[in-house]
């Protein structure tokens, strides 16, 4: 569901492409929760950067006003934040949005995993 059609990012809030070329690319695990973690601090520089900036599963397409209300929320609690101010994200979205924020999550333990292992 995410997938991009016709090489247009898929907007999150409607299922559909994307017909505009102003869209960011968002973090689906937020910079601030990754750099909340308590292994975070024993990274040098350069692996920060690259657990922030260097993991594409942890990367999203949204429009500007998708990005503005996810802000650092996680998946589930921007989904439930969008459900409960009237503008739900359509089930097939949800679902892959879930997936995707698993393999994200995975991607930056994997990264971590990698520059801290002895």
């Amino acid at each position: 569901a995410l997938r991009p059609i016709d090489g247009k990012p898929i907007d999150v809030t409607t299922g559909q492409p994307m017909n505009t070329a102003d869209w960011a690319t968002d973090h689906i695990m937020s910079r601030s929760e990754i750099a909340r973690d308590p292994r975070f601090a024993r990274l040098t520089p350069l692996q920060r950067d690259a657990i922030l900036l260097e993991v594409p599963e942890n990367y999203l397409p949204l429009t500007p006003e998708a990005n503005s209300s996810k802000l650092n929320l996680s998946v589930d609690d921007w989904i439930a934040a969008r459900a409960a101010n009237g503008k739900p994200l359509p089930t097939e979205i949800v679902k892959a949005l879930r997936a995707a924020d698993v393999r994200a999550r995975a991607a930056i333990e994997a990264m971590f995993n990698r520059f801290l292992s002895p």
